[in-house]
């Protein structure tokens, strides 16, 4: 859980030190930094994915082990999900 929260920091980082060689490709960061800057965009999103990412932590650490194949699974299918997208953004 907490390298998921690492990793989503250093999407953050990431993202708002691309070169202005790259673009966002994310449609919701997009359409919301439209409307309060792209930073902020940015900021809430991360800070929204891992708020979900508590919660349903919590609601695993409740559940007193009865799912937890499925939310190592999951989790670490997102983890190397994101650890793929902060390879991209610092390798481009």
């Amino acid at each position: 859980f907490l390298l998921l929260v690492c990793i989503q920091i250093l999407d953050v980082h990431s993202t708002l030190t691309a070169s202005a060689a790259h673009y966002e490709t994310n449609k919701s960061i997009i359409w919301l930094g439209s409307l309060i800057g792209f930073t902020a965009a940015v900021l809430t999103i991360k800070a929204a994915s891992t708020l979900v990412l508590v919660i349903l932590f919590r609601i695993w650490f409740l559940s007193n082990g009865t799912h937890d194949r499925e939310f190592v699974f999951s989790l670490t299918l997102i983890t190397v999900f994101y650890g793929f997208i902060v390879s991209n953004n610092y390798l481009s």
